[in-house]
């Protein structure tokens, strides 16, 4: 009699442990799943302003903003290995488009980061004006828009 007691309690154990693990991975899951649609919050938004501004800084302080342009000004769009690299050197997460513009209409370049589609609906813009000089007296004026968001969980 002992015995069937003893083999009823060990049965009730092992159900009791297997929908204790079903509930914990079912709550993993829906955990994870609300994370993967969360959208980014006021602290994501501002550390990837921050990265937006550093990346013009840095593409503004190595001459990379005015390298696609000759020395009359006219863009070549082909000339912007040296942008590639610097959004090369961003963080894997972030994802970038540089347009840089002559006046509000007209778009001398674009350059988006490799590997990174634009499928957000949360994005960062960031403007930096920047000068080429043309000659010793004379600069055009552009303006460069970077506009980033984060790279979603499961793209490459």
């Amino acid at each position: 009699m002992k015995l069937s007691s003893s083999r009823a309690r060990g049965i009730a154990l092992t159900v009791e442990v297997i929908i204790a693990l079903l509930l914990a991975f079912m709550t993993i899951i829906i955990t994870f799943s609300l994370l993967n649609n969360a959208r980014p919050s006021a602290i994501e938004f501002a550390h990837m302003r921050s990265i937006s501004f550093d990346v013009l800084t840095v593409l503004e302080k190595t001459g990379s903003l005015t390298s696609p342009f000759d020395h009359l000004g006219i863009s070549n769009a082909t000339n912007t290995s040296s942008i590639r690299e610097v959004l090369r050197q961003t963080p894997y997460f972030f994802c970038a488009k540089l347009d840089a513009y002559q006046n509000s209409t007209y778009i001398n370049y674009t350059v988006v980061k490799a590997n990174c589609d634009y499928s957000s609906e949360d994005f960062q813009v960031a403007w930096r004006t920047f000068q080429y000089p043309v000659n010793a007296t004379d600069y055009r004026y552009f303006t460069a828009r970077l506009t980033s968001w984060y790279k979603r969980v499961g793209t490459t």
